[in-house]
């Protein structure tokens, strides 16, 4: 069961079912609010002060020196201005002393909620949010940590947490496009799954002319935060991905400007080679829960599937290690360590399947197995052995599992419930 609900909520495989995945954005909104509930505390409001008062006071020397006149040195007027500027300074000095104390307090818990902060924004990535509908759920979370750094006089170390306050001031500042840019792909996602009717060539070249012009204001955005182009194209890789793939899927050229930033992503290590479409999530999704279900099921009960109505029934011991090994017709080998595959089971009850194309070596084979049967092979690659195992079933038209043994052979086991 823990194996089903982790790979539920693997972001590998996306969050398919529709209740795991209110779930999770629930956990992400609770984590968001509760990242606001914990940054209410003394400390925060104690920057605060700190950090106010150091204004003050270098606000107040600045001032005051403005207002010395050299050009009357030794009148009583430079006499009372240079005094109450020394006294500005004394006060700039013990207010920057407190602001020392209180950094050299509060350093370590400022960087424990910036992870805290990191975390969070995880989630809601895992949660399926975009890049940018992420950062504007913490936004507001990540100005109050920034702030805090900032009142105590110190530095942001951590280069994520550095980066990602850099990202929302681009995007959730003044002039920032993140609200924009998670409308466009909020507005893209939708179209594309409701499929070609919806997403019309027109729709899609205006999908691509929107995001360049914000990536246009972004990236003035950018400059004036001091931020590089991967700060300005990282909140865009999804929906440049999205783009990308309606395009080979559909035949569509893109915009030569839209994969010219397709090709800045690569040519700067941002573009993700592994993205995934949500169909092919969905897809993988439901492979994998399907096989952790049935080893789940086979694990609690231990009992064979029925069998398929009109299927003989399996000799004792076909199928099993302890069977008597068959050698492969046209040359297969019974040598678990030879490159080609070995079969297990009485040679009275089946004979070896027919091999598919560029399978390992030795293994010419012909014939066919009872879909009711186990059957394993052994090979020298563990990979190659299951991919093999996949290769021909498929082939044959028989859904299995393939389960990994204590001695390293797989073994094909077929889902007879699929009735055939």
């Amino acid at each position: 069961m823990r194996e089903i609900i982790d790979l539920s909520l693997d972001p590998r495989f996306g969050m398919n079912s529709p209740a795991v995945r209110e779930w999770m954005k629930g956990q992400a909104g609770n984590m968001a609010t509760g990242l606001s509930d914990l940054l209410d505390q003394p400390m925060i409001a104690r920057a605060g002060e700190v950090g106010a008062a150091v204004k003050e006071a270098q606000a107040a020397v600045d001032k005051l020196k403005d207002a010395v006149d050299d050009s009357v040195r030794g009148s009583s007027a430079w006499k009372t201005a240079t005094d109450e500027l020394a006294k500005a300074q004394d006060a700039l000095t013990a207010a920057l002393t407190t602001q020392h104390g209180e950094a050299e307090r509060n350093k370590q818990a400022l960087d424990d909620l910036g992870t805290i902060a990191l975390t969070t924004f995880n989630a809601a990535i895992a949660s399926g949010q975009t890049f940018a509908q992420a950062l504007q759920a913490i936004g507001p979370q990540l100005d109050v940590i920034k702030k805090a750094y900032d009142d105590l006089g110190l530095a942001i170390e951590d280069a994520a947490l550095k980066g990602l306050t850099l990202e929302n001031t681009i995007l959730n500042g003044p002039g920032g496009t993140g609200k924009a840019i998670s409308g466009l792909q909020a507005i893209v996602t939708a179209a594309m799954n409701l499929g070609k009717g919806v997403e019309t060539p027109e729709a899609f070249a205006a999908q691509q002319r929107t995001l360049l012009k914000l990536y246009e204001q972004t990236q003035a955005a950018t400059a004036a935060a001091g931020g590089s182009t991967i700060n300005a194209l990282l909140p865009f890789q999804q929906t440049l991905h999205q783009l990308e793939e309606w395009a080979k899927k559909n035949g569509l050229a893109l915009d030569a400007e839209t994969q010219q930033k397709i090709d800045q992503s690569k040519e700067l290590g941002i573009w993700n080679d592994d993205f995934k479409s949500d169909s092919e999530k969905t897809r993988e999704s439901i492979e994998k829960l399907i096989a952790s279900n049935e080893r789940l099921a086979a694990a609690l009960g231990g009992h064979p599937l029925p069998p398929v109505p009109g299927a003989s029934t399996p000799p004792p011991g076909a199928g099993e290690p302890s069977a008597p090994r068959v050698s492969l017709p046209g040359g297969g080998e019974t040598d678990p360590t030879a490159p080609g595959p070995v079969w297990y089971g009485s040679s009275s009850s089946f004979s070896a399947p027919p091999a598919p194309a560029a399978a390992p070596t030795g293994t010419t084979s012909s014939g066919s197995v009872n879909k009711s049967y186990s059957v394993s092979v052994t090979a020298k690659d563990p990979a190659l052995e299951e991919q093999w195992l996949r290769d021909w079933m498929r082939r044959d038209g028989v859904e299995i599992n393939v389960e990994e043994l204590e001695d390293g052979r797989h073994v094909a086991r077929v889902n007879q419930a699929l009735g055939r």
